[in-house]
């Protein structure tokens, strides 16, 4: 589902991004830029999109001058309609400045608006986002070198409160 939300953020090391909803196209785009492997083309991702099936958001900041594509944050529902495979991948240049939980954020939300009760999440073992989620999970098993992680949308455990350090929203957009 193609959302229109746009809105800009100030992150932890003062850089503004804007995030954005994005379309089959762009979605397939900033996944190439960021390296991310595609199991769906741009043109079945837009068909999905319009069954409302899956959504994706783009972050987009000013480096080196220039409004690259610097992180995505996207959603495949599952077969059962109420879970969800996530993927969030952030370029380097913007690692560690809340970039990343950002989106997670905006996926959680989404998933509460179109009754999603789990997101299912594949990390590598050692990253510090697997030790975060871990703590939030209902379920955690190991694939392969990484681990999946169940995450409750909404539970006695936790409700859209992954931190307290979310970055500020600075000017809604749309």
């Amino acid at each position: 589902m193609h959302t229109e939300r746009e809105f800009e953020v100030v992150l932890h090391d003062g850089r503004t991004t804007e995030i954005r909803g994005v379309d089959g196209n762009e979605e397939a785009r900033i996944a190439a830029v960021l390296g991310m492997a595609s199991d769906v083309d741009a043109e079945a991702r837009q068909e999905m999109e319009a069954r409302g099936c899956c959504a994706a958001w783009g972050a987009y900041a000013d480096l080196d001058g220039q409004k690259q594509a610097v992180g995505l944050a996207r959603y495949t529902q599952s077969d059962d309609e109420r879970s969800a495979d996530i993927e969030v991948r952030v370029a380097g240049a913007l690692r560690g400045v809340g970039l990343g939980k950002l989106l997670f954020e905006t996926l959680i939300l989404n998933a509460l608006e179109h009754g999603l009760d789990v997101l299912v999440a594949r990390v590598t073992r050692h990253s510090r986002v697997a030790q975060r989620l871990t703590k939030v999970a209902s379920r955690v098993w190991m694939s392969g070198a990484g681990v999946h992680v169940e995450i409750p949308v909404n539970s006695g455990r936790r409700t859209l409160k992954m931190s307290t350090a979310v970055p500020k929203v600075r000017r809604r957009v749309g």
